[in-house]
């Protein structure tokens, strides 16, 4: 499970949920960097954290799912 969070703080304490549940969580917060990172280190599932829908969060969305489309995406 990849993890994207607006802040550090919301991506660590849902990352820490996660681990209770799941070995494999990571925590990306460069949201520029987040295609790379699927594309190198593979991802499950990507769970996008955002209080709203921001421009650069659907923008980042719109992004990861044309490069993979079969990734499920949890909003």
């Amino acid at each position: 499970v990849l993890v994207v969070a607006e802040s550090d703080f919301d991506g660590r304490a849902i990352c820490d949920l996660l681990r209770r549940e799941c070995s494999h969580v990571k925590l990306a917060s460069t949201r520029a960097l987040i295609p790379d990172r699927i594309r190198s280190e593979g991802a499950d599932v990507l769970l996008l954290c955002s209080q709203r829908s921001s421009p650069q969060a659907m923008e980042l969305l719109n992004q990861v799912t044309s490069e993979n489309p079969s990734l499920p995406v949890i909003v």
